[in-house]
């Protein structure tokens, strides 16, 4: 397999000359050493402080004192469902504050120009929360939706992610061009049903507690959890893959309108050049 660069004290124009503008994968040892979230989560915070707080995993609701005992008891050969997809802003909001100063290397985010509606939810960053236990793997294979930037950082335990990058779309049997979801099981696929996957060549690179890592724009992944795991996953998007933003996001808006269509893609078009602008000159 190939093999993601690791870095530490990297400049923000280093991060942004090297891996933002190219998109390439790389795991930054030190980016929030400074969140107190590492001090504060784990297993028993969430059990404890969170008890009675719902969550919904794999289609069940679960209590967080009853789910972190199932992730606290998961094994290889009996793996705890996975927790994913909780935005903190909604669910958990405040633990915010362990999350401060905002990820520096996921700025300039378009998201949250003031140029995008409220309404859509992104104004605040899309921060996510992610738990799993010992052997889980995450379920689909994917890119993150919009084509959006995507940086996890472990604040508890140790995780394997595997990466496919854009060009090898063509052996994942995805529904349609605009699908960020394989149906093939990347640990386990099924080579008679999915022959063209045998050409795949992925990366892989175990991600440590403390370490964040950058998932670029259009990257197939998915993630196997070698120890309990608390995680945050923020989304962020940029100038370079602006246009992919705007055509994801128009096609999933649309409805198969091509009216609504047309009028979300010219409305984000010109939002763009102005943040282009403005980014220009360091409004």
């Amino acid at each position: 397999m190939n093999t993601v660069d690791k870095r530490a004290n990297l400049s923000l124009d280093e991060f942004v000359n090297e891996y933002y503008n190219h998109c390439k994968p790389v795991v930054i040892k030190d980016a929030t050493h400074t969140w107190i979230a590492h001090e504060k989560w784990n297993a028993e915070f969430f059990k404890d402080k969170f008890a009675d707080r719902s969550v919904e995993v794999d289609n069940k609701t679960f209590n967080m004192s009853d789910y972190m005992g199932v992730v606290m008891a998961s094994t290889a050969e009996k793996p705890a469902p996975y927790l994913n997809e909780v935005n903190i802003a909604e669910i958990f909001r405040e633990l915010l504050p362990d999350l401060e100063p905002y990820f520096q290397y996921g700025l300039p985010d378009r998201l949250k120009s003031t140029l995008i509606p409220k309404k859509w939810g992104q104004r605040e960053g899309i921060i996510e929360l992610l738990i799993g236990g010992q052997g889980t793997c995450f379920p689909v294979l994917h890119y993150d939706g919009f084509h959006m930037h995507a940086f996890v950082t472990q604040i508890k335990g140790d995780k394997e992610f595997y990466f496919i990058s854009p060009d090898q779309t063509k052996y994942l049997y995805t529904e349609n061009i605009n699908s960020n979801k394989s149906p093939v099981n990347f640990f386990n696929p099924d080579y008679k049903k999915y022959p063209l996957f045998k050409q795949v060549q992925p990366t892989m690179v175990l991600v440590k507690e403390g370490e964040s890592i950058y998932i670029p724009s259009g990257w197939w992944h998915t993630t196997r959890i070698l120890s309990l795991s608390i995680a945050v996953s923020i989304n962020s998007m940029n100038r370079n893959k602006w246009n992919n933003y705007v055509n994801d996001f128009a096609y999933m808006q649309s409805h198969g309108s091509r009216l609504r269509s047309a009028i979300f893609k010219a409305y984000l078009i010109g939002v763009g050049k102005l943040m282009t602008v403005g980014e220009t000159l360091n409004l």
